[in-house]
């Protein structure tokens, strides 16, 4: 099925401009799991892939921020599209919270436009946050009269948030772009009141363009360099990072500087990662500059992947059927 790219930069531009709900609960952006970026690219390109990592923010000796995250992607011929989990863990430091999510998501069927494929996704994630774990056990030991308890309150659960996601993204053989909106309903039962706090929506924007890569099926190149970049928005928050990345055979290499608009901080940092077979190993580290930011903030991530590609079998059992003749 063919449209015309009018209509898919129209929809792009609709989609960008919704004014819905929603919530940032960190300032980590992923460096590795695109799909953590955007549900879209579950599957793509018949992949398998399995992605784990652990990203860490820390403004000050006393704000550390971090994130576990588990992710699973297949792509599904009967359902003629890909398909995600995910795990996440994270702690927020400045209000002693943890948070544990689970999430799902959905791809495809995909739209051929010209050389590449417009792919939309439909997913849904749901984040319960309660008060860190050491922090509450230390709190229910001291006496309460003399010693009041530490942020965020004295309950355990704090808040829940159901979180559908929604995603669209075109893929060709030189570009990506792509654009992913996350609407946050949030249920903070620590209140007394119970209310439902509703905020703006997170979106995410990627681009990534290829210098190098395939021609005809083979690497015309021994490496890939093409220069990727993210940017978050989500009301009164605003951050990205733009980055050039080199994709050698066996190696990764990456520079970047990455902005955080809303509490004026900006970084520089770099990623080096290796390939062996069908694994990836990466790692990731950037850390604020000085004179013109107000803080001097560290970031980094460890992420491991397997990425196992399709097995095309008619290529490696030829005489083999691919469908029963009788």
């Amino acid at each position: 099925m063919k449209i015309n790219l009018k209509i898919v930069l129209l929809l792009l531009l609709t989609f960008f401009s919704v004014k819905l709900i929603a919530q940032k609960e960190n300032n980590l952006l992923p460096f590795s799991n695109k799909l953590l970026l955007n549900p879209s690219f579950a599957g793509l390109n018949n992949k398998t892939n399995l992605w784990t990592g652990i990203q860490l923010f820390a403004k000050s000796n006393q704000v550390v921020n971090n994130q576990f995250s588990l992710t699973y992607d297949a792509y599904s011929e009967k359902l003629k599209g890909g398909f995600a989990f995910y795990f996440q863990q994270g702690l927020l430091g400045e209000v002693n919270t943890n948070t544990s999510e689970f999430g799902f998501s959905y791809a495809g069927p995909a739209i051929k436009i010209g050389e590449g494929k417009l792919i939309p996704s439909i997913g849904t994630h749901f984040l319960y946050a309660t008060k860190q774990w050491f922090v509450f056990s230390i709190d229910n030991l001291l006496n309460k009269k003399f010693e009041p308890p530490s942020p965020p309150g004295e309950g355990f659960g704090q808040y829940n948030i159901f979180k559908p996601q929604f995603g669209i993204l075109y893929d060709s053989p030189v570009s990506q772009l792509g654009i992913s909106a996350t609407i946050h309903f949030k249920n903070n039962f620590a209140d007394p009141e119970n209310q439902q706090n509703n905020v703006a929506t997170g979106f995410v924007f990627y681009y990534a363009k290829k210098t190098m890569g395939l021609r005809n099926e083979l690497v015309s190149q021994p490496f890939q360099v093409y220069p990727e970049i993210i940017i978050f928005y989500q009301d009164d928050f605003f951050m990205n990072r733009a980055s050039i990345k080199v994709e050698h055979i066996d190696r990764t290499y990456a520079l970047f500087i990455q902005n955080n608009f809303t509490d004026n901080y900006h970084a520089l940092g770099g990623t080096f990662g290796w390939r062996i077979d069908n694994f990836r190993i990466n790692f990731s580290s950037g850390i604020g500059m000085p004179v013109i930011s107000d803080e001097i903030a560290f970031f980094g991530e460890i992420t491991l992947g397997l990425i196992i590609p399709r097995i095309n079998y008619s290529e490696i059992n030829p005489w083999i059927p691919q469908k029963k003749l009788y």
